[in-house]
């Protein structure tokens, strides 16, 4: 089925071809028919998940995502030789190192430098990209839609040091109950990332 997943904070549109089996609201467009994103934010405001159902969800998502600046990310989830995994806190949620990839700078090489700067820890990828999210925010009066392609990582040296001015309040290494319990306390393309690396899934 083809699927384009968009969280909103803890909210999530999806564009599909066929309903959605966990969509709290419903929406069916005709043949070249599209979604504005002040409708979408309108419908979100009452309802966690959003099924747009259409027979063009490419070009909708399209549509929809030229009402957007769109922004390139990378970040990674860092295992250790214990399987403790090294989580951020920052505004009172965990999440995982990421940030914006720089001209000339390859999605890996973003997690790794984005990783090393947040964290204080040096890793490396284990492999290609384990999948990729879509977030939409607004950021001083203009939205945009953040790719953020995530990987797993593995630790190779350092020590956890939050980078305070990017408002990291604590580092840590998590495992078993505790990791539970922040990934279900943290956001949905956390939640996505953890499920592909199949460690922690809360589904």
């Amino acid at each position: 089925m083809i699927e384009h997943t968009i969280y909103f904070a803890d909210r999530t549109l999806r564009i599909a071809a066929t309903p959605c089996g966990d969509a709290a609201t419903t929406v069916t467009l005709a043949a070249g028919e599209r979604i504005s994103r002040s409708r979408v934010l309108a419908l979100l405001a009452g309802c966690d998940t959003l099924c747009v159902v259409t027979p063009e969800p490419d070009e909708t998502f399209e549509a929809f995502a030229a009402g957007f600046v769109r922004v390139e990310a990378a970040g990674g989830a860092v295992s250790d030789a214990e399987g403790r995994v090294l989580m951020i806190r920052r505004n009172d949620r965990w999440d995982l190192p990421k940030g914006h990839v720089e001209s000339g700078e390859t999605p890996a090489g973003c997690a790794v430098r984005e990783v090393a700067e947040e964290t204080g820890i040096v890793a490396e990828t284990a492999g290609g990209p384990l999948c990729s999210t879509l977030h939409c925010y607004d950021i001083y009066g203009r939205w945009e839609m953040k790719r953020t392609v995530w990987f797993a990582m593995r630790y190779v040296s350092g020590c956890p040091a939050p980078q305070r001015e990017e408002g990291i309040e604590r580092v840590e290494w998590l495992a078993g109950g505790e990791l539970k319990n922040a990934v279900a306390s943290s956001y949905p393309t956390i939640r996505q990332v953890f499920c592909r690396l199949k460690d922690v899934c809360n589904d």
